[in-house]
């Protein structure tokens, strides 16, 4: 087990959820290489629940949801 006081923590933010979801984000490669130099680095990534709400809202904005009734 790594000892947490001597690991690196990496705060991720809205826009590189967002960026590493949506390939044509003009961030999108940015947000790739920044990924795997935090796994090659063996980073620890955190976030918060409010950055999580802004990147789950825009994802699940033009998904279509049936009900079960419907089908």
């Amino acid at each position: 087990m790594t000892n947490m006081s001597m690991t690196k923590l990496v705060f991720i933010d809205t826009w590189a959820w967002l960026a590493l979801a949506n390939r044509r984000d003009s961030n999108h490669k940015s947000a790739i290489e920044g990924y795997n130099e935090i796994k090659e680095e063996k980073c620890r990534m955190v976030t918060s629940d409010y950055v999580l709400d802004e990147a789950i809202t825009p994802l699940f904005r033009n998904v279509v949801f049936v009900l079960q009734s419907d089908l």
